[in-house]
């Protein structure tokens, strides 16, 4: 008997580990002021199919602070401040990657507050829409 090789296959498939890949890692919203909780998100997409972790730090001005939820709330900002939002996620074998996003907090719109003294002027209109106003105003009782 004689084998022939000349058309033979061979399918070798192996497994190839990869560690969990954080995609899209942003803090919202994207120009945040004192008065707006810092809200850390991201996708993550595990090829392997296993568990995974995050782990979520949070850095202010480069130092590492003890909050480690994915939201910090308003209170804890102050203006001109730096946050890193620094996240590791872990799969069931051990693998990780990580990620990390800032923002600087920025100064809040000053708010306006008073009453207008006097007459407030009406826009003017063109002459002929003004024409045309008078009329409908003499005829509906405007």
């Amino acid at each position: 008997m004689v084998l022939s090789l000349a058309n033979a296959f061979i399918t070798v498939s192996a497994e190839v580990l990869a560690p969990p890949i954080i995609h899209n890692l942003t803090i919202l919203p994207e120009n945040p002021n004192d008065n707006n909780n810092l809200r850390c998100v991201w996708n993550i997409k595990e090829y392997n199919n296993e568990e995974f972790s995050v782990k979520v730090n949070w850095y202010v001005n480069g130092v590492l602070t003890n909050y480690s939820s994915d939201v910090i709330d308003a209170s804890l900002t102050k203006q001109k401040e730096v946050w890193l939002c620094y996240i590791v996620a872990t799969d069931s074998s051990g693998m990780s990657s990580d990620a990390s996003a800032g923002v600087e907090i920025t100064e809040n719109a000053p708010v306006i507050t008073g009453k207008i003294v006097g007459e407030v002027e009406k826009p003017k209109l063109p002459m002929f829409l003004q024409g045309l106003l008078d009329i409908f105003s003499k005829i509906f009782g405007w």
